[in-house]
């Protein structure tokens, strides 16, 4: 009799475990991650919008920063979300320590961020004309993994 009970008890976990795993994530298997990765714009951080129409590169991220830097005196934290699909991208400007961050989630819910450091407001400029924060002759952007 407690032989018949354990068998079965071990048949309705098995059961029961394999059915929790199973139902995780969508038909091929994969779990989508980027549900319990988030990127937030930090406190302290004026959100910029960014036109329906436009799709965000970096021409397009330099050229309404550029514009916000012009147009404010006061202000030194800038930030661009753009969410589309699986796809998460933030920028973040930070004119008092002269930092310019680019934040990206992955569907696999990697965040990749880069960071271009230094003479920011050529970096914006020249990406609103040609499409990279990276002018020649300055220090390309440092990039990392922050999860995966």
């Amino acid at each position: 009799m407690i032989r018949k009970l354990t068998i079965i008890a071990i048949i309705l976990f098995t059961v029961y475990f394999v059915y929790i795993f199973s139902s995780q994530g969508d038909n091929s298997g994969r779990i989508d991650y980027k549900s319990a990765v988030q990127l937030e714009i930090p406190d302290g951080y004026y959100k910029l919008n960014i036109p329906a129409d436009v799709t965000l590169d970096e021409r397009q991220a330099g050229s309404i920063f550029l514009e916000a830097v012009n147009n404010t005196n006061d202000q030194s934290l800038f930030a661009i979300k753009e969410e589309k699909g699986s796809q998460t991208i933030l920028y973040l400007l930070n004119l008092s320590e002269n930092t310019l961050q680019k934040r990206e989630i992955h569907p696999s819910g990697t965040i990749v961020e880069s960071t271009w450091r230094g003479e920011i407001i050529e970096r914006i400029s020249y990406a609103a004309e040609y499409n990279s924060f990276t002018p020649p002759g300055m220090a390309k952007a440092e990039s990392k993994n922050l999860y995966h």
